[in-house]
């Protein structure tokens, strides 16, 4: 029985709940588990190898490279979910690495790798499952919702020379401008960022060196967390429409918002059973999702704006089927498709169970383990 060390990112709801479901997992294919919800520093990890001696280490977010002393003999996985800001090509060292984005394979120049590929969450069936429950909101969102940017955040200094002075807020600018006009297919935290600078000569930005709080902000936060998430919300907003919108983050502080926002789900039953009573349930199109999968295996209907990347490797197109596991949207229809699956539960609700059933038969974290099992055997 091979012993393997699962640690995930921190220990909050979502991770302890994750862990749980993917402990579950790994034990159903007949591994020994050891570990917690979070990461150790990296002298801590060497001396948890020392005394739990695991054959194998499973990561959330962070490679065998961050952590150069640790042990050859013991295969080490890394599950990268958020790059927190970082370059993607900075991920290396891992036997497998698995990446939660397919759009980071182009750019993740991973040394001593052996396996890399894509690697999405799966559904803990226990917890996600249709069920018979009452419509209390027409359409709900859950997630979350990046605060405003700050007037600190605006005039943070990116690049300075005796005469020139690039501004966060310059850099936003051209960012917001720029994804307009560009074709965002394959696009990662790396590309927005260039799309960012793009107005600088090439002189200028060789010099530029970004600390991992600006590349997270132009690389993810301002797209991919607010103008993505935000157009799918006020298309909602503009709809006459109960909503119920429900996450972390800063929803108190916009205004347009505040009217609909519920609370901070961390019981993921009061989530499945949002997901349950809404007759329609958001998601802004970023590729199959924690929320795009719980919502679906709940017996909820997924309403999800159409992006770049649906058809590549890791959208949602190559996974699921558009009318029959959930329904996609764009700006131009929208409210149309609103007001159509609201007038027709029939239609809805076969959508709704076709989606369930397909989850919970190809997705749960049972079928993700055995991607992993699989993988291993080349070892």
């Amino acid at each position: 029985m091979a012993r393997i060390a699962l640690f995930l990112p921190n220990i909050t709801p979502f991770y302890i709940t994750l862990f749980f479901s993917i402990k579950k997992a790994l034990e159903s294919h007949g591994f020994q588990v050891i570990g917690w919800p979070g990461l150790l520093a990296g002298n801590e990890l060497i001396e948890f190898c020392k005394r739990g001696r695991p054959d194998i280490v499973f990561e959330m977010n962070r490679t065998r490279s961050d952590i150069p002393e640790f042990p050859k003999d013991i295969i080490h996985i890394a599950w990268i979910v958020d790059n927190q800001g970082r370059k993607i090509n900075t991920f290396s060292g891992s036997d497998i690495i698995y990446l939660f984005w397919q759009n980071w394979m182009k750019d993740c120049q991973a040394s001593a790798t052996k396996i890399m590929d894509w690697f999405p969450p799966g559904v803990d069936k226990d917890i996600y499952y249709p069920e018979s429950l009452d419509f209390i909101s027409d359409v709900s969102f859950v997630g979350h919702l990046s605060f405003p940017w700050t007037s600190r955040e605006l005039k943070r200094v990116i690049y300075k020379s005796s005469d020139f002075v690039v501004t966060f807020a310059d850099a936003l600018r051209h960012l917001e401008d720029g994804v307009l006009k560009v074709d965002l297919t394959g696009f990662n935290e790396d590309d927005y960022i260039a799309v960012a600078l793009s107005f600088l000569p090439e002189s200028h930005r060789r010099q530029i060196n970004l600390d991992n709080c600006v590349q997270y902000d132009l690389g993810c936060r301002a797209v991919l967390r607010m103008m993505f998430r935000r157009k799918l919300l006020d298309m909602a907003a503009a709809c006459d429409v109960s909503l119920r919108f429900y996450g972390p983050g800063g929803w108190g502080k916009w205004d347009k918002y505040r009217p609909y926002y519920q609370t901070t789900l961390t019981d993921p039953d009061d989530i499945r059973r949002v997901y349950g009573s809404s007759r329609i349930n958001l998601h802004e199109g970023v590729g199959v999702h924690f929320r795009t999968l719980d919502c679906m295996a709940s017996g909820g209907l997924l309403f999800y704006l159409a992006g770049p990347d649906d058809k590549i490797t890791g959208g949602i197109r190559t996974v699921f089927t558009p009318g029959i596991h959930y329904v996609e949207v764009q700006e131009a229809n929208f409210s149309e498709k609103v007001a159509f699956y609201l007038a027709h539960p029939e239609e809805r609700l076969e959508i709704c169970d076709k989606a369930s059933l397909e989850v919970l038969q190809k997705h749960t974290w049972n079928h993700r383990v055995q991607k992993l099992v699989d993988d291993l055997s080349f070892f």
